[in-house]
């Protein structure tokens, strides 16, 4: 495992090059996860969410924008859409019984 160089300011924060080891982007993942008010589930940036479906950000973009039967994203502002990980979780599910 290869260590990234660290710089006294950052050495609390990253000591293990991001690259090399999964742990890393799964706290990543985890703290961009945005959790919504009463319990509701969360809300995930599209490339958190694209990950929990196992398919590439532009693939969810496309989904997004062409089938009828996916979670739509929520814009939060121009530039910011979360999608709810229940919806999807949901929808990825059903995707799956449909298979058989």
């Amino acid at each position: 495992m290869c260590r990234a160089p660290v710089f006294p300011p950052q050495a609390e924060r990253m000591t293990i090059c991001p690259r090399c080891t999964s742990n890393y982007n799964k706290e990543q993942q985890v703290s961009e996860a945005i959790t919504t008010p009463h319990g509701k589930g969360r809300s995930l940036r599209p490339r958190v969410a694209a990950a929990t479906l196992g398919i590439s950000i532009s693939t969810l973009w496309t989904w997004n924008r062409e089938r009828v039967d996916f979670p739509k994203g929520i814009r939060l502002s121009p530039r910011c859409t979360v999608f709810n990980e229940d919806s999807l979780l949901q929808w990825r599910d059903s995707q799956a019984h449909k298979g058989e």
